[in-house]
């Protein structure tokens, strides 16, 4: 009954997770979405020497 109530508890927790992120992340890809991406592969490639 308790890891019952424990699972729940975390489901809802992911689930508020993403409903509060989902439109900062729409937003961010819907104005600089292509920018952001372009920086992360610019500094993977210069991770990787």
């Amino acid at each position: 009954m308790n890891t019952v109530k424990i699972i729940s508890v975390f489901i809802l927790l992911v689930y508020w997770s993403f409903m509060i992120s989902a439109p900062v992340v729409s937003k961010e890809f819907k104005t600089g979405g292509s920018r952001a991406l372009n920086s992360k592969i610019d500094l993977i490639s210069k991770v990787k020497g």
